[in-house]
């Protein structure tokens, strides 16, 4: 059996190669980016429920503050 590729078999194979190695690259760097605003957005909220916390203890809020300590026993 003789298998012999002219130049444009073997220019169809790698740009097939090569559109499919992109959309792998694609594909990738679309669930970083993903990953990456979904944790920026849990980030916000942590730091938004915090600083409410923070304000809360600040003003005294005595309510609020027996329901945390009631947490802890």
């Amino acid at each position: 059996m003789n298998l012999t590729l002219d130049p444009s078999t073997i220019l169809s194979i790698a740009a097939s190669a090569g559109t499919l190695l992109l959309a792998v690259i694609a594909l990738l760097l679309g669930g970083l980016i993903w990953f990456i605003r979904r944790e920026i957005t849990l980030n916000d909220t942590a730091h938004r429920e915090l600083r409410a916390d923070i304000q809360k203890l600040l003003t005294g809020d005595v309510v609020w503050i027996k329901t945390l300590l009631g947490r802890q026993s």
